[in-house]
């Protein structure tokens, strides 16, 4: 099972590729049962969009808790719990 730290480096691994976000802070995680009978991991990102950028734009992620997958990702979204 993913600690947080994995669950961290995941993300920034994905933010990189996917958007070339380099820096961010995560606001919310927690490890939760899915649906499916999979342990997640669910978690609120922030980080700016540019270097002179005023506000943080958010996202959300879903990652498998065993393999670190990304299983969602929505970006101007985020969980509430």
């Amino acid at each position: 099972m993913l600690g947080l730290r994995e669950v961290k480096d995941k993300i920034a691994e994905y933010l990189e590729i996917a958007l070339g976000v380099k820096e961010f802070d995560i606001t919310f995680a927690v490890l939760d049962d899915d649906p499916s009978g999979k342990k997640v991991w669910r978690i609120n990102i922030e980080y700016l969009p540019e270097e002179d950028a005023i506000f943080k734009r958010k996202c959300l992620f879903k990652l498998d808790a065993e393999t670190g997958d990304v299983l969602e990702f929505m970006e101007g979204w985020y969980w509430t719990r």
